[in-house]
Parts: structure tokens; C-alpha cells; sequence
């Protein structure tokens, strides 16, 4: 499920459109419409006095099942911040899928190293 709340800003259809397409690059990571999976986006603008500088921040929370991934951004323009943000949670999902490939591969090697003291 995937909740999107605008802070200062109106979100118009090319930024919810450009938004969508980058999150479809979680799917490889993460079923965002099951029950179990929950993102909260949080777009917008930092202040309302300012022009220039980096004003436009983008958040993202995500829980799978318990476990709990966020990643923050401000840059200088909203899609940019989106970018960051999403390539910031990317890197937290490929190092959790990394880490329990890693450990499904060690309880391997012990059960073929018990097996094989068991034949000997």
C-alpha cells in the first residue's frame, strides 16, 4: 500500500506520474500491494519564503513485515529529491537481500559441513 501526503507543495500530474515510474523500480525488492508492505511518501517544500537552494524534500518509509527502511532528501528541485531518495532506499533493500542471501548460503555450508563429519 502506498500512502502519498504533500507538505507546502500540490502535487500535479507529472510529478505523481514521474513518482509512480521510479517506484516501480522497488518491485524487484518488494510487493508494494500486499497487505504486509506499507510506504509512506512525503513530498514538498521545506519552507515557503525561499526561491532558491534546496528547498524541495522527499521521504519515503517503508515497512515490510516488520522490518523498517527510510531514506530522506532535499535538493534543489522535487524530482531530483525523488530520484535520491528512491536510489538511497534501493541500496537498503540490495544490502537486506544481500545479507539474508549471505546467511542462507553460510547455514548451508554448516549443514554440508554436518553431513559430511555425520558420513565420516
Amino acid at each position: 500500500m502506498i500512502n502519498l501526503k504533500a507538505i507546502n507543495f500540490n502535487v500535479n500530474n507529472k510529478t505523481r506520474a514521474y513518482l509512480d515510474k521510479r517506484l516501480k523500480s522497488l518491485k524487484k525488492f518488494v510487493d508494494l500491494k500486499s497487505p504486509n508492505s506499507t510506504l509512506d511518501v512525503e513530498v514538498g517544500k521545506t519552507t515557503e519564503h525561499h526561491q532558491k537552494g534546496e528547498i524541495f524534500r522527499t521521504e519515503l518509509n517503508l515497512e515490510i513485515g516488520g522490518e523498517f527502511f527510510r531514506a530522506v532528501e532535499k535538493s534543489e528541485d522535487i524530482l531530483s529529491s525523488i530520484d535520491i531518495a528512491i536510489e538511497e532506499l534501493i541500496t537498503q533493500l540490495r544490502r537486506r537481500k544481500d545479507k539474508k542471501e549471505t546467511l542462507y548460503k553460510k547455514g548451508g555450508r554448516k549443514f554440508k559441513e554436518m553431513i559430511r563429519r555425520f558420513r565420516s
